[in-house]
């Protein structure tokens, strides 16, 4: 198992890399800077890396991840993901709380849990507004196959991951569907989810009406500009 700073090399490698083009090499300088080490110790570690097959290193020009480095920096990131969403969902601290906890604990996922891509991609699309209602409606019709992907802790997760809906169907919907469909030692986190979709609720029924107020007195002022 790599190394808890190999993990975070080739995390800031990905990252790095992304807003350049293709084939372009990471410059050694700013991969130091960014990993707060002497561009001494950024070359040893490259080096080694290099030699691991994890990353392509031209001396005094750059660095760039091999295909098997990617893929390793990808499960890093996707830990790290995991672990956001579990600090957030099941634990209730705030997205503003969770990165640098998360920097920490993705080192510290166990294997049983690493293996779960499968779960963890669910609890990330539920998580996003283009994807929930998709990814529920996939989750409650492939049940069985579902709850096999994961563990108790990432079941957990996952039925965190539902307090991201916002109204009176869903959540009837996720309080039925867990109530027959039981998750072990998620119940506490059933219950937030719940608490979480009220509130939700709650805050758009006061907000709706100065909405619909804002929009009726923008909609009025267009039309008297264009006449």
């Amino acid at each position: 198992m790599p190394s808890s700073t190999v993990e975070n090399y080739l995390k800031q490698i990905y990252l790095e890399q992304q807003p350049l083009a293709g084939g372009e090499l990471v410059p050694m300088g700013r991969l130091a800077v960014a990993m707060a080490v002497t561009p001494g110790t950024a070359t040893t570690m490259i080096k080694a890396l290099a030699e691991a097959n994890l990353v392509t290193y031209e001396p005094r020009t750059g660095v760039r991840l091999t295909r098997p480095g990617e893929q390793l920096a990808l499960h890093v990131l996707r830990r790290h993901r995991l672990v956001e969403l579990f600090l957030v969902k099941v634990l209730g601290l705030e997205w503003s709380e969770v990165h640098d906890e998360a920097e920490h604990l993705e080192h510290a996922v166990s294997d049983k849990v690493r293996n779960q891509d499968a779960a963890i991609q669910l609890a990330i699309s539920l998580d996003t507004d283009q994807n929930r209602e998709l990814t529920w409606k996939f989750i409650q019709n492939n049940w069985d196959e579902v709850k096999k992907e994961f563990t108790p802790e990432m079941g957990s997760v996952l039925v965190g991951a539902t307090s991201a809906f916002c109204s009176e169907q869903a959540r009837d919907d996720v309080s039925q569907f867990f109530s027959t469909h039981k998750v072990p030692a998620a119940d506490q986190t059933l219950k937030h989810s719940i608490e979480r979709i009220n509130g939700c609720i709650e805050l758009r029924n006061l907000q709706e009406p100065n909405l619909r107020s804002w929009l009726q007195t923008q909609s009025r002022s267009h039309s008297d500009s264009a006449h």
